[in-house]
């Protein structure tokens, strides 16, 4: 099974059947009387419990007077309770339970509780389909769209409700009442603890807004027509649900779908460029890395989670001497960013070179564009092959010159031996198969605005000497977003900026907020999610070029940095709700994202699979002494250059530590009136000194702009 469907087995085991009992998610104090007298309504005196658990309802039911049937793929032996697996498709299976229900007889009703999120989406339409098959006229299911606690370890399937009506009516159903029972829906109160931390980000975003509904949404359908073939059923639903383009992954990339492959993941930007290539490799060939403190806390749990759902092999790591390259010798290692660029790009430059060490061949991801050089630096890469977006990428950093200790040198190096210019996955998963519309993906009615628009915050982080005020920069996506109530904007923050300051935000209604841990949450990379819009408001940035990969317009705003990539021009943020309105500008910025692509994608399509199939495929080059000698080195380096930029920071904080004391000491004697002037200065001018002489030492060893925190 590929890496990145759910293993059933690997959740749904013994240990957790026997966890259950007689637990049931639903209040039997409510529900089953709802069901039984919705049943007398509809003139069913027998009922069919699909995926019942050990048939807790249908013993409650019975009680009531309603004759069920129940079926559950845990159904322990000698159980009234049918073995089905809603999942697979398997007529004899069908036959079984349609026998056992005598469905020729009285009507009955069917109903499905707390199952479908469970259900990985690419075995949805299987799931709706059965339920079609099983179905007499009148079908019930809930569905949740949040995530489920153990950080979303259960929910395979997260889609609002507007997307799963469209699959149950694909399959010949149309809905008879949305919230059928508001009485056993409720809002919960999640703890504040820690395996629920997801669900409250997810509550508290509500990128679906329909947190208000409380939950599950339980919707009575009404068969009108028979199921299709699943075949056809299949590639419609696979279209709502958005996995029908994995097909045409797989198939391109095959060839080297047999080989082992080692994933390392840095920050939380990589996500968006290893996750792409679980669609197409089996589990049990992947092994993820993942540097512990490099991504955001909630991503990095989502990702953990979402990784052991798939039931992916995974390693959390401190510092690479610490991993047993035993396990990775051999395989294909991919990364999605190392250089000598920063302390934080060094920790995957030692990674890389290191798994040279021991027979790895090892592939670079591009995940941006270099704009400018590094101080004192020549930026280098371990990896000995890159997958860059276009020739660009190689011409800029060896042809662009600039000082380095008193003479010129190019801004990095990228040997022709390194660079492969085939484009990267996460753009060519933009151009595969017709996305899904927002109504699917996110619950959005475009039938209520003109226009969708993705806006991306920038944080600065300090650099070009800007300390940007971010109430200014909401004030200014506000005005924007209340002048054009037209139009849909979907919000996204940067990683280092979080969700939290754009809750405010939410007031409008034409707003969603959508970032990556949202994105892993739902499994909708943004990817996915761009052919969905008409265009892209951001500041300078490589978002401009998975605009234009997806043929967008991209409005670049101004940010007050500056415009650094050819084809940019930045405007006041004022002047976005002008331009929605005026088409001779559009088509300028549609131009002007065309010129973008040639430059720095012009390699970027939807052949990336096969190109890069086509590459690993090919039998791995031998590393010579020399070669071996230099990754030696290298790794070393990295290693050294890492370690002394721990040894600093741990000194920078013991400074801090000890300012904070003197001037808490200075404080105590305020308040006590001391006359400070009496006595020696509890603050040493050369503790501020010593900490910012420590500060530049780290900031060159990183490669951090002045005054940017390590």
């Amino acid at each position: 099974m590929h890496a990145c469907v759910t293993d059933y087995e690997a959740l749904y085991n013994d240990a957790y059947r026997a966890r259950r009992g007689e637990h049931t998610s639903f209040d039997r104090s409510v529900l089953p009387s709802l069901v039984a007298e919705k049943s007398l309504g509809l003139g069913c005196k027998k009922h069919l419990d699909v995926s019942g658990g050990q048939g807790n309802l249908g013993r409650d039911l019975a009680e009531l007077g309603i004759t069920t049937t129940t079926t559950d793929i845990g159904a322990l032996p000698g159980s009234p309770v049918l073995p089905f697996n809603l999942a697979v498709s398997d007529d004899s299976a069908t036959r079984r339970v349609l026998n056992e229900i005598h469905a020729t007889d009285d009507s009955y009703l069917t109903s499905c509780f707390d199952v479908l999120e469970h259900i990985d989406r690419e075995h949805v339409a299987a799931a709706v389909h059965n339920l079609a098959t099983l179905a007499d006229q009148h079908l019930i299911v809930s569905i949740s769209t949040r995530p489920s606690a153990y950080d979303n370890l259960l929910h395979a399937t997260l889609l609002p409700i507007a997307a799963w009506i469209a699959c149950f009516r694909l399959a010949g159903f149309e809905v008879k009442t949305i919230d059928v029972f508001p009485e056993a829906q409720h809002k919960p109160d999640f703890p504040d603890v820690e395996d629920l931390q997801l669900v409250h980000h997810w509550m508290n975003t509500d990128v679906f807004e329909d947190v208000e509904f409380g939950e599950p949404r339980y919707v009575h359908f009404e068969k009108v027509t028979s199921a299709p073939d699943l075949s056809l059923l299949k590639r419609d639903i696979d279209a709502v649900v958005d996995v029908g383009y994995r097909i045409e992954k797989r198939k391109a990339f095959e060839p080297a779908s047999a080989q082992d492959f080692v994933f390392a993941l840095h920050f939380s930007q990589e996500w968006s460029l290893i996750r792409p290539f679980l669609d197409v490799l089996p589990r049990d060939r992947v092994h993820v890395l993942i540097k512990r403190g490099g991504l955001q806390p909630l991503h990095h749990r989502a990702i953990i989670s979402f990784l052991t759902r798939c039931n992916v092999k995974t390693t959390v790591f401190d510092q690479v001497p610490d991993l047993d390259f035993a396990e990775i010798a051999g395989r294909t290692l991919i990364l999605g960013a190392e250089s000598t660029a920063t302390a934080a790009h060094l920790s995957g430059f030692e990674l890389s070179a290191t798994a040279r060490l021991h027979g790895c061949r090892t592939v670079l991801l591009q995940h941006g564009v270099w704009p400018r050089p590094f101080d004192d630096q020549i930026i280098s890469f371990a990896s000995e092959t890159l997958f860059t977006w276009s020739a660009e990428e190689q011409r800029r950093l060896n042809k662009h010159h600039h000082e380095v200790f008193g003479g010129q040198f190019p801004w990095g190096h990228i040997s022709d031996a390194q660079n492969q210019p085939i484009g990267s996955p996460k753009f060519a998963d933009q151009l595969l198969y017709p996305p899904s519309h927002l109504e699917w993906k996110l619950g959005v009615d475009r039938n209520r605005f003109d226009k969708a628009v993705l806006l991306c915050s920038k944080n600065l982080r300090g650099r070009w000497g800007i300390h940007e005020s971010q109430e200014t920069s909401l004030a200014g996506y506000e005005k924007v977003i209340a002048s054009n109530p037209d139009t849909f904007f979907l919000v996204k923050p940067h990683p280092v900026d979080g969700v939290d300051p754009f809750l405010v935000l939410r007031h409008f209604p034409n707003v969603r907020l959508f970032d990556e841990i949202i994105g892993t949450l739902s499994d909708s990379p943004l990817n996915r999610l761009l052919p969905a819009i008409d265009l892209v408001a951001t500041g300078p940035s490589s978002v401009v070029v998975d605009a234009a990969v997806s043929a967008k317009p991209v409005f670049v705003f101004d940010t007050g940095q500056p415009v650094e990539l050819e084809h940019m021009k930045a405007q006041p943020i004022d002047a976005l709700g002008r331009t929605l309105h005026d088409a001779a500008a559009l088509q300028t910025l549609s131009d002007r994202s065309s010129a973008l692509k040639d430059l720095y994608a012009r390699n970027s399509d939807q052949d990336f699979y096969a190109k890069a199939a086509e590459f690993l495929s090919q039998p791995a080059g031998i590393n010579d002494p020399g070669d071996l000698a230099k990754a030696a080195t290298l790794s070393s380096t990295a290693n050294r250059a890492l370690r002394d930029g721990t040894a600093l920071r741990a000194e920078i904080v013991e400074l801090q530590l000890a300012l904070e004391k003197a001037e808490a000491r200075v404080t105590d004697l305020e308040k006590t009136g001391a006359d400070t002037h009496q006595h020696t200065d509890p603050r040493p001018p050369f503790l501020a000194r010593k900490k910012r002489q420590i500060m530049r030492q780290f900031n060159k060893l990183s490669g951090a702009r002045a005054g940017t925190k390590p």
